[in-house]
């Protein structure tokens, strides 16, 4: 799981007068955001080798020519729950980049432009934009609900893989000597579907309890991830109502 990457920390030395800015309080929050950031990377890479095996597997079927109509139904619907996972997770790092990357950085640099007359001034400006960072990562006390569904949804990236018994040495003899169950878990990947639309759900509900006017955090992303609406539609469909 992803406790294997919280020891990976990003670290830096810090002499004076720089750490009047940058003190220990603020490179901890640093090592906060980067352990997060790689985790959401490792999700989406393991999703990708995922991607890498279906194709090959797909492939594998069609030339040995038994690609039945019930094999290739089961096979769909793993697709469609990778699809699904792995557009949450890359919309989260468009949000992520777009936010950290672009505009939290260019109001930081904005505030050191115009705000800032002395080193208490550097040093306000700093900690305003470290807290913009973990808000916009859902690592602030105000977005722990938020924090904690994006993780069990990272973590079901890393379980979706572990449902492919073998993701290397796949051959057309490996497909021809084995039958669809014994190369892939079906039913733990009913599984991961059933909490990934469940998590949905969650963060729909806080979305719609939280502020529609806030420039950076959940309602944002959320605008990034229910672009067409979809997932709104869906869920007020399924349960018959709005939740408010």
């Amino acid at each position: 799981g992803f406790h294997m990457l919280d020891d990976f920390l990003l670290g830096y030395k810090v002499d004076w007068p720089v750490n009047i800015v940058i003190t220990e309080e603020a490179l901890r929050r640093y090592a906060e955001i980067f352990c997060y950031l790689v985790q959401v990377r490792f999700a989406v890479f393991s999703l990708t080798e995922v991607w890498r095996f279906l194709k090959e597997l797909t492939q594998l079927i069609s030339r040995s020519g038994r690609s039945r109509p019930d094999i290739l139904k089961k096979l769909n619907s793993v697709m469609k729950v990778r699809h699904q996972v792995y557009h949450f997770l890359s919309t989260l790092q468009q949000y992520h980049h777009c936010n950290l990357s672009d505009i939290s950085w260019r109001r930081f640099q904005h505030s050191l432009k115009h705000q800032v007359k002395d080193m208490r001034d550097i040093e306000y400006v700093h900690l305003c934009y470290v807290t913009d960072a973990l808000h916009i990562c859902f690592l602030s006390n105000e977005t722990k609900p938020v924090a904690t569904i994006i993780k069990s949804m990272l973590q079901q990236a890393l379980e979706f893989r572990s449902c492919f018994k073998s993701l290397n040495d796949l051959s057309e003899s490996t497909v021809n000597q084995l039958n669809l169950h014994s190369l892939i878990n079906f039913s733990q990947v009913d599984a991961i579907r059933t909490r990934f639309e469940s998590n949905i759900k969650d963060l729909y509900i806080l979305h719609s309890k939280s502020s529609k006017y806030e420039e950076l955090g959940l309602s944002r992303f959320w605008g990034y991830l229910n672009y067409n609406e979809y997932h709104s539609l869906k869920i007020t469909k399924d349960v018959g109502c709005f939740y408010f």
